[in-house]
Order: C-alpha cells, then sequence, then structure tokens
C-alpha cells in the first residue's frame, strides 16, 4: 500500500505542477509525463549497495546458514556461518549464546519460510553489514550479519537479529542478541 501511494504522489503531482506553471489558456493534448518508479521513490539508505558487493563464497556461506536453520540444524548452521573465522575458532562461548537465542527465535517465530537480502552496507573496504529479512511462519524479524575483511578472506565476526516488525522501519541499530518476545505473553 505504501508503495502505491509513493508511485500515485508523483504521478498525481505533475499535472497540477504543469497546471500552475501553464500561464497561457491552452490546454496541452500530450498526456503528462509519469516518472519512473526508480526516479520517483527514495533509497532507503544511500550507503546501502547492492548484492553484487557480496563476495560469492561469504554470500554461500550465508545462504547454507539460512538452509541449515530452515531444517532446525542450528548448531551446524552456526558452524558453517562462522566457518573460516577466529570468531568461529575461538570464542565457543558466543557460539552457544548464538545457538540458544536462535532456538528460542524458532521456537517462537515457528518454521523458517524464506529469506531476503535487504541491504549490503559498506564501512570501508574490509567491513560489511548484511542484512536479511527472515520470514518464519509467525512473524518476520530482521537478521544483521557483520563481516570483516582478514587475510584475504571474508569472515563473519557477529551477528544480530530483531524480532521487533519496526526494526524493517527505522534504522536504529539492533542492540546484540536481541531477546525473542515472551511466548507466554499472547
Amino acid at each position: 500500500m505504501r508503495l502505491l501511494a509513493l508511485l500515485l504522489i508523483p504521478a498525481l503531482a505533475s499535472p497540477l505542477a504543469a497546471q500552475s506553471k501553464s500561464k497561457s489558456p491552452q490546454r496541452s493534448t500530450a498526456s503528462p509525463e509519469i516518472p519512473k518508479p526508480d526516479s520517483s521513490v527514495p533509497k532507503r539508505s544511500s550507503s546501502s549497495s547492492s548484492s553484487q558487493d557480496l563476495d560469492a563464497a561469504l554470500k554461500a556461506r550465508i545462504e547454507s546458514f539460512f538452509s541449515l536453520l530452515r531444517e532446525e540444524r542450528t548448531s551446524a548452521a552456526y558452524q558453517k556461518l562462522f566457518e573460516g573465522s577466529f570468531v568461529g575458532e575461538e570464542d565457543k562461548e558466543l557460539l552457544q549464546q548464538l545457538t540458544d537465542v536462535t532456538d528460542d527465535i524458532l521456537e517462537a517465530c515457528g518454521k523458517l519460510d524464506s529469506t531476503e537480502l535487504l541491504s549490503v552496507n559498506s564501512a570501508g573496504r574490509t567491513v560489511r553489514e548484511i542484512v536479511y529479512a527472515v520470514n518464519f511462519r509467525k512473524r518476520p524479524v530482521r537478521w544483521r550479519l557483520y563481516a570483516y575483511l582478514s587475510e584475504g578472506r571474508w569472515q563473519i565476526i557477529d551477528t544480530s537479529v530483531n524480532p521487533d516488525i519496526t526494526a524493517f522501519f527505522h534504522d536504529e541499530l539492533d542492540p546484540p542478541h536481541q531477546p525473542v518476545p515472551d511466548k507466554s505473553e499472547k
């Protein structure tokens, strides 16, 4: 609905703007030019880049991660995601904490249905923030992954998930390891 409104507003405003600028009483028989959606809809973030800026091996690892989560193999998913990273090798406690939080999300939100890459943001040449919409049966969540280019390869160094639906529409940063909503509150 919001996209439709964003597309209609410029389309409706163009003829009105043309009429107010025109001082001659003659009416033009030519149709007013309607701007293309790409030029009339502002991008959410100017620092956001396309999925083409995402290393193919890193993207494959992230897709494997979500595929394993779809199979409800959370521990294996995190082993795959942090494969080859210093975090995966040195911080087993963090991996266990992430696994526990993700198991809670799966329990509260239902089975993972689909994922959609929303953005890839860069902080220089060596740091990327990769943001996904992850659709579970009961609710979507926003999942952020942070990658670092070190020793010639991209490594995942952190991740956070936010089950708050407003996170899709506001740019506040997610707190790390966001708790899931309490299942008893209904």
